[in-house]
Formats: structure tokens, C-alpha cells, sequence
């Protein structure tokens, strides 16, 4: 099935040196062009894909012309630059499996020891695979590269429905938003890879052209797919959020209520990404080592390597400053050395002192300027909250549990005080956890009667609801796509409830697809969040006791 005489295809030169790029780029670029970009996000992602293409071209142009060698100083300082973004791999790793909730880990820094801890199997099979031949590698990439883009692609599809546009501003400082492109450049660097493997290339006709023309590809994709997910989250919200491509789920509904969520699926689609960034890179490590300690050697040197990049990773802890201080390192060290250390690396390196000149001139000019997953039976679900706002009081309706053949029923209520002591108090009296993952709909108490104006003029009921939202936010297994209406009578919502024969978060659920079958917009959490931070209008709808049934009307904002 592989081949043993040391050559690739061209199919597989790219994967390798494209794989790096397309998953670090979707896992992490769209968080970091919301916050460095702001509300110059179209005009600064345009200057991205030029200037990222101009650097594609100077690298693959100086890895095509020159002849591969390495020096033992170069060999030195790769090995220490592929430690340091090892680190970063090591810590987005972890990042990514707390951010779904993977069992065993605990939702605090990335670095935490147990979080690290539940990396250890995934790091081994990493080393073990690293050490296979570079045929197996391609091989590897392949899969790899497949398995990140089908689902990122599906996320996309699912969420363009939910996209509000962002406009294209003009005023903005082209050399601040250059500045910022040239460090997220450190992004494209492991393109410099080809230089190593165009030597195992069967034909290296043209090459460089085709892998030109495919980096550009690949970075206008995950550029236009970064827009696409801050557009569907909001762009103030993507700025907090260093781990927005698994989280987007929160904000995308699934076709036929197939599920409530899927980042929790999503999250093993972008962990096989992980996978294949450190073993890409581990492999990159046992190549080096090994042209220069031999074999048994170079293995040695990798797993030292590893297991210390795993060990800086804990030291470090925090994921979003590790990122930061990358972003200033990619700056001023990766982007510069990986355009230098091939022309040093070859034999006519003075011959071409004029171009490196050139090429320092111009870099100069630019930069002139948690909780625990726990096992189903010892879970409850919730399906409705209710949110009494003058009163503080929140009151959940828990699906009962029932055999084959029961009849459903409707949900057992719970009441406590606050959101913040919602789980915990839930957890004491009950003695189970609650999840809020398939929450059907969240209904909030009329904040017109609250008494009392801020210095903005607004309502102290707005402000609460403001909280509210906030919190609800920040919740980890709430669904961004559950809808929120309003009441004038939070309490006869409750009695309902209460004296209801079949579960109120259908019923209402039912009610919400009737009417957004007429066309009304029903707005969901993240649109609320988009209201809040970003100033989106929406339409608020109110759920009124009428009768003996309930009913959905616009809600009078003036009333």
C-alpha cells in the first residue's frame, strides 16, 4: 500500500505542507481577526489574503530555486522554533477539549495538570506516528485533511441562515491594519516545509506554481469561512472568544431538530486537526534530529522535545496569552527567519546577500509601526426556564424521566433564586447534575413594571435583562439558538406549568415553529447578544396565558 523507496506525489507535498496552515488557521484566525481587526474586519481580512499570498509566493519562490541544505546552527534554531509552536499546538489542544467538555477535564486555564493529563494517550499515539516514513505521512495528511474539511464546511452551510452582515467601514488606518496582518503571517510559515520536501518529489515539474496557486486558495477559503462565523456570532462576541469554531455550534440550528447541539460532536472533528498539527510537526522534529544524531538519536531528542513542550505548556496555563505572546514572536522572529534561514542554509547565500537586503528593508517598512461531564443517569435535563425579573427568581421545567410505553408527561418544576446558584443548589437538593443542553426556551418576566431609570435613560428591568443575558452567554451548554420571549406574567407561565398534561417546552416549542411559518423572526439568545453588543434590532414576541392555553403575540416595547 506504501511505497519504500522515499518518494511523494504531488497530491501529497501539498496536503503536508497545507494541512498546518488550513487547521491552526480555521481553529484559531477567526477569533483573531475579530479582535485585532474590530470594526475594520472586511478591510483588514482583504489586506490578509494579499499579504498572505505575497509571503506565500517569497516562500515557495526561495524553497523552489534553492538547493535544500542544513547547516548545524539552522538545524539548532529550527528545532527551537518547532518547540516553541509545539507549545502552542500542546496548549490548543487542550484549549479545544475543554471547550467541549471532553469527560475528565475541568473548565479552568488550558494548561491545567489534568486537562494536560487527558492529552497523554492522544500525544503517544502522536510520537508513534511521527516516526513512520514520509510516505505514511502523506497518507496521513490525507485523511486528516478530509476529516477537518467536511465538517467545517458543513458548519458553514448550517450557519449562513444566521449571518448578519458587517459592513464595510472606511475609515481605517492601512499601516495599523498591515502591521497586524504581517503577524498573523506566522500562521502560513509551516509552508516553508516544501524546502525540505521537494527533494522526495517523483516529478517537480511546476510545482511551486500548483502549490502557490493552492495556498491561495486555502487562505481566501478559511478567510471568506472566518467571516461567515463572526458574522453568525456577532462581532463583538467573537473578540471574547479565543475558541469560536467549536463554540459557533452554540449558534447554529441543526435542520429537523435533529439535535439541540453539536459542538460537543464537532469538537472530535477539530481534535483529529490537532492531531495532525503535532504529529506534522513532530514529525518535522524527528527529521531534523535525526539528519543530525542518527536514528536512535533523533528519537531520543523528539520525545525529550515533546515531553517539555508539554511540560512549558502547564507552566504557562493560559491559552489566549500564550497566543498573544505567539502573535509577537511570529512578528518578529518566524516570519523573518523562515525567509532567511533557506537563503542561509545555501551554498550561494552571499550571492543573493542583495535580495535578503531587499527583503529586510521591506520587513522593516512593515513593521514600522469547566465543570465535569458526568454520565447520563446522574444528568437532568432541562427543557424551559423561566425568569421572573423582579423578583430574582428562576423556575426550570426538568424532563421526567420515563420507560417505553409511559406517557411523557409534562416537566418537573424547580425554583431557586439567581442563575449563580442555579447548579449548585439544583446538584444539593436533588443530587444530580443539571444540563441546560437541550433547553427549549427561555421565557423572561415583563420588564416594563420594574420602577426606576439609570443615568442612560433606560429601565432597571433592561438593565437586569442586560445581566441576564450576559450570564446566560457565558453558560457552556446553552444554545445561542434558543429562543427568548417575553411575558407580562411570569408566574401564570409557572401555573401553566404546573397544571398542564403534556411538557410546556413542546407546546411552546410548537407555538414558536407555527409562528416563524407566518414569518415572524422569533429572536433567539444570539440575537438578544447581538442587540446588546453589536446594536442588531430585533423584534421581541411576548407569551401570554390565554384561557386555558398559551399564545404568541408581539411584544409593545412602549407599553
Amino acid at each position: 500500500m506504501f511505497g519504500e523507496n522515499g518518494m511523494i506525489s504531488e497530491k501529497q507535498i501539498s496536503l503536508m505542507s497545507l494541512l498546518p496552515v488550513f487547521t491552526s488557521s480555521v481553529l484559531i484566525l477567526p477569533y483573531l481577526f475579530a479582535r485585532l481587526f474590530e470594526e475594520n474586519l472586511i478591510a483588514g481580512m482583504i489586506l490578509y489574503v494579499f499579504v498572505g499570498f505575497v509571503y506565500a509566493a517569497i516562500l515557495i519562490t526561495i524553497n523552489c530555486k534553492v538547493e535544500y541544505e542544513e547547516l548545524r546552527i539552522t538545524s539548532v534554531i529550527n528545532l527551537v522554533r518547532y518547540e516553541l509552536r509545539l507549545v502552542l499546538y500542546i496548549l490548543l489542544c487542550s484549549a479545544v477539549i475543554v471547550e467541549g467538555r471532553v469527560p475528565y477535564t475541568t473548565v479552568k486555564e488550558a494548561g491545567d495538570v489534568s486537562n494536560l493529563a487527558v492529552l497523554i494517550p492522544f500525544l503517544f499515539v502522536s510520537l508513534y506516528a511521527c516516526v513512520h516514513k514520509v510516505e505514511r505521512q502523506g497518507r496521513l495528511c490525507e485523511i486528516i485533511f478530509g476529516s477537518v474539511m467536511l465538517p467545517y464546511i458543513t458548519m458553514l452551510v448550517l450557519g449562513i441562515k444566521n449571518m448578519d452582515v458587517i459592513p464595510f467601514c472606511n475609515d481605517f488606518n492601512t499601516g495599523t491594519l498591515l502591521f497586524k496582518c504581517v503577524g498573523l503571517l506566522s500562521f502560513i510559515t509551516p509552508i516553508e516545509h516544501f524546502g525540505r520536501l521537494k527533494e522526495r518529489l517523483n516529478d517537480k515539474r511546476n510545482v511551486g506554481r500548483k502549490l502557490l496557486a493552492k495556498t491561495f486558495g486555502v487562505i481566501t477559503f478559511v478567510t471568506a469561512g472566518s467571516y461567515v462565523l463572526i458574522c453568525i456570532m456577532g462581532l463583538a462576541t467573537a473578540s471574547l472568544d479565543p475558541m469560536m469554531s467549536i463554540s459557533i455550534m452554540r449558534y447554529i440550528e441543526l435542520p429537523f431538530g435533529v439535535l439541540q447541539r453539536l459542538d460537543v460532536l464537532m469538537v472530535w472533528f477539530f481534535v483529529t486537526g490537532c492531531f495532525g498539527l503535532v504529529v506534522g510537526l513532530l514529525h518535522r522534529v524527528n527529521d531534523t534530529a535525526t539528519s543530525r544524531c542518527g536514528r536512535g538519536g533523533g528519537f531520543i531528542l523528539t520525545v525529550v522535545m515533546l515531553f517539555s513542550s508539554v511540560i512549558i505548556a502547564y507552566m504557562i496555563g493560559d491559552y489566549k496569552d500564550a497566543l498573544g505572546h505567539f502573535l509577537v514572536y511570529g512578528l518578529f522572529v518566524e516570519v523573518p527567519l523562515s525567509i532567511i534561514l533557506p537563503l542561509i542554509n545555501n551554498n550561494r547565500f552571499i550571492k543573493r546577500i542583495a535580495m535578503l537586503g531587499l527583503v529586510i528593508a521591506l520587513a522593516t517598512n512593515l513593521t514600522a509601526c469547566g465543570g465535569r461531564i458526568e454520565n447520563i443517569e446522574q444528568r437532568d435535563y432541562a427543557t424551559v426556564m423561566v425568569v421572573n425579573l423582579t423578583v430574582d427568581k428562576i423556575t426550570v421545567g426538568v424532563a421526567k424521566e420515563h420507560r417505553v410505553g409511559d406517557a411523557i408527561g409534562t416537566e418537573t418544576l424547580y425554583e431557586t433564586t439567581g442563575v449563580d446558584k442555579l447548579y449548585d443548589s439544583y446538584a444539593d437538593e436533588k443530587g444530580k447534575d443539571l444540563s441546560m443542553s437541550h433547553l427549549k426556551v427561555i421565557v423572561v418576566g415583563d420588564i416594563s413594571e420594574q420602577e426606576g431609570r439609570m443615568d442612560a435613560g433606560h429601565f432597571d428591568g433592561e438593565r437586569k435583562l442586560v445581566s441576564l443575558i450576559d450570564k446566560l452567554d457565558s453558560n457552556m451548554e446553552i444554545a445561542k439558538t434558543c429562543p427568548v420571549l417575553m411575558t407580562e406574567d411570569a408566574d401564570a407561565v409557572v401555573e401553566y406549568m404546573k397544571k398542564s398534561d403534556e411538557p410546556t417546552a413542546t407546546y411552546i416549542d410548537n407555538l414558536i415553529r407555527t409562528s416563524e411559518k407566518k414569518k415572524h423572526k422569533i429572536p433567539r439568545l444570539m440575537d438578544y447578544i447581538k442587540h446588546i453588543r453589536d446594536g442588531k434590532k430585533i423584534d421581541m414576541y411576548s407569551l401570554a396565558k390565554d384561557g386555558n392555553y398559551l399564545r404568541l403575540c408581539e411584544y409593545d416595547k412602549n407599553k
